[in-house]
């Protein structure tokens, strides 16, 4: 086992080391752009000066925003140079999305680079401005400003201290606000020189980061070859075409990416035949990657080394890691085992260490933890009284210190008083030959309180055989854990880090789990609204908007939906006028059905004769013509239901509708 590294050291001083060592090779390489690492050093110098100048002062927050990019990073390094705090926003969020992100983390500063929702557009800074609430003098592009425009300054590197706060990376939990991760310099090189020296043996000299950088997986992983004096390639996008392209290009032997990635290259034949040649080593990391799937992927890059690490944002980088030398068992099988110079445990609900072989959350503590929640009370900084980091994963340590992970611990499906692990389920699925990816989710169940729908891609050109998988699953699970429900997607949704989304997926699902329930709910009349109101004419105004309203949100063109209130105003007109000699309450339904909705009236005053009034008044001649069909029924009571009928657009998918919005109904 390597002994434990530890350094003193800065970014700036560790980039400094490599610069005098490898002056002219290139250090970060994207498309046409090459630069040296005497370039690297001339731009953080350039971007830290002009910040300087600008105002930025120790502990200043400076928000970054863009795309990965040589230009990224050495506005990233820069930033920290100057004594700011680098706050990294998600490129793929509006301008809205990460407003609050942007006063949250209380960032004074905001450089930005291309982003999904700034590039090509006029005036770039004033739009910032007036969304952010900050002076335009206070936000720049890092690609248009001349940064080497003012006198450089000379920075003492004795007033920075490596254990301060460095930078802020936002989670992508799944809490409704992301928490701000402060993390020290000191945290991070350290952590990282520890987890790549497990790997050192195997480890290249160019690497393809396929991987966002305002996370710690894509960020670590392009430090960690800077840190070293390689070269650190990116791709013009993430994608398995421009991945291949690149690496058979520049021969590069190293790849970082996530699992979803991985899939899509060995999918394609093209980048598989691309990559296979060069590519020796793969770290991925960023979601479970079960046994089938390592397999699947060291089968079509037949020449690579898989190795799976494991971090947080909260640990600055993987603390857990498998090795090159470990057998395929453990590689597959297992995250491996910690990296030196930290502690990891297993603990109970009650925050006591269990012993080896006992499944638990995985806790950990040692230098690479967070400096902290940015905001967030003590109480909410996942640290216990004893300094243990709780990572909210369940895990075991096995007797010769590998680590597996069983799931996370809010994924506990309790079905029937029984604890259920979505992961086991969704190892055992994709062991099939014909399914690709498998995600388990609970629903409530009236039955068991909770039970199982699984999410499944197909291989191209599979069909689903659902009789099968549940015969595999009963035969390798147990019945108990065989999923209600089997829903087939063409692909799953990713979020930004490249992960699958699992919000997304798990209320994709739920939508149509609830058509499934709906087909034949519509079938008996599904009742969206039920009103009652006095017979006044003053009570009419509001319902028959409210009943518009309704049409349009069914797809129901303009004209469509006047019709419809105009037929439910003279039906109100009709009841009131007609069926009552005082004040009584007349009851309105609206019940949709596959093609058509309904409104049924419903009072207790005299019968109306349709048939015989749609010959002298003008409101019963309205409603004939605007609805597309009329009922009389009479309920178990002897009251009379009056039903106008509309049709849906041919294209309306009401139970698509209704299993979207049926919360807001």
């Amino acid at each position: 086992m390597h002994e434990a590294i530890f350094t003193n050291k800065n970014y700036y001083q560790i980039l400094s080391e490599q610069t005098k060592l490898h002056p002219d090779k290139d250090a970060i390489v994207m498309g046409e752009k090459r630069l040296t690492y005497s370039d690297l050093m001339a731009k953080i110098d350039a971007t830290a000066s002009f910040l300087i100048h600008q105002g930025v002062k120790k502990n200043d927050h400076v928000a970054l925003w863009g795309t990965a990019s040589p230009e990224w990073l050495t506005t990233y390094y820069g930033i920290i140079r100057a004594g700011g705090v680098a706050v990294c926003l998600n490129s793929n969020y509006t301008i809205n999305d990460v407003a609050p992100l942007v006063t949250f983390s209380d960032s004074k500063y905001v450089l930005f680079g291309a982003t999904h929702d700034t590039k090509g557009k006029s005036d770039e800074a004033g739009i910032l401005s007036r969304v952010f609430k900050l002076s335009e003098e206070k936000i720049f592009s890092y690609l248009e400003t001349d940064f080497a425009k003012v006198e450089p300054v000379e920075i003492d590197d004795s007033k920075w201290d490596v254990k301060d706060d460095a930078y802020i990376i936002y989670t992508s939990g799944t809490t409704a606000f992301p928490k701000a991760v402060l993390t020290s310099q000191y945290s991070m090189i350290n952590t990282l020189l520890n987890y790549a020296n497990a790997f050192k043996s195997i480890r290249g000299d160019k690497v393809c980061v396929a991987l966002i950088l305002f996370h710690v997986f894509g960020l670590t992983g392009s430090c960690i070859y800077l840190f070293s004096g390689g070269t650190v390639y990116f791709p013009d996008k993430i994608k398995a075409d421009c991945v291949g392209d690149i690496v058979e290009r520049e021969k590069i032997t190293d790849l970082w990416t996530v699992a979803a990635v991985y899939q899509s290259i060995i999918d394609s034949k093209k980048a598989t035949e691309q990559c296979a040649p060069y590519v020796k080593m793969c770290v991925i990391a960023g979601s479970y990657t079960s046994p089938i799937q390592f397999t699947r992927f060291e089968a079509a890059l037949n020449h690579a080394t898989f190795l799976n690490v494991f971090g947080m944002t909260e640990t600055s980088s993987g603390f857990i890691t498998v090795r090159p030398e470990d057998p395929i068992s453990v590689r597959y099988n297992t995250i491996g085992r910690k990296i030196p110079g930290v502690e990891i445990g297993i603990c109970d609900e009650k925050d006591r260490l269990l012993p080896e072989g006992e499944i638990g959350e995985l806790v950990t503590r040692g230098f690479h933890i967070k400096n902290g929640y940015y905001k967030l009370p003590p109480e909410k900084q996942a640290i216990d009284k004893d300094g243990w980091f709780h990572t909210g994963d369940l895990g075991v340590i096995t007797q010769d210190g590998n680590v597996r992970i069983a799931g996370r611990i809010k994924d506990i499906i309790i079905k029937g008083g029984e604890n259920i692990t979505p992961g086991e389920i969704e190892a055992q699925a994709i062991a099939l030959d014909s399914v690709k990816e498998c995600r388990v989710f609970g629903f409530k169940d009236r039955l068991y309180g909770e039970n199982l729908g699984a999410c499944i891609t197909l291989k191209e050109g599979a069909e689903f055989d659902e009789e099968a998988l549940r015969k595999h699953l009963k035969e390798t699970v147990g019945s108990f854990k065989v999923p209600a429900y089997f829903f087939v997607f063409d692909k799953f949704p990713l979020n930004a880090t490249g992960k699958v989304d699992q919000r997304k997926l798990h209320t994709d699902m739920l939508i149509k789990l609830r058509m499934r329930e709906l087909e034949g709910e519509l079938m008996q009349g599904f009742t969206v609204s039920s009103v009652s109101i006095k017979n006044t004419s003053y009570a009419i105004e509001p319902l028959i908007y409210m009943i518009e309203g309704y049409a349009l949100q069914f797809g129901l063109d303009a004209k469509h939906a006047r019709r419809v209130k105009l037929a439910s105003e003279e039906m109100l007109v009709e009841r009131i006028i007609n069926a009552f000699d005082d004040v009584g309450d007349i009851h309105l339904d609206l019940v949709c059905y596959r093609d058509f909705f309904r409104l049924v009236f419903k009072d207790s005053g005299q019968p109306y004769d349709f048939e015989k009034q749609r010959k002298t008044s003008d409101s019963a001649k309205i409603i004939a013509f605007a609805a597309d069909d009329i009922s009389i029924t009479t309920d178990s009571n002897g009251n009379y239901n009056y039903n106008l009928d509309f049709l849906f657009d041919s294209d309306f998918d009401i139970k698509s509708f209704l299993a979207s919005h049926e919360r807001l109904l």
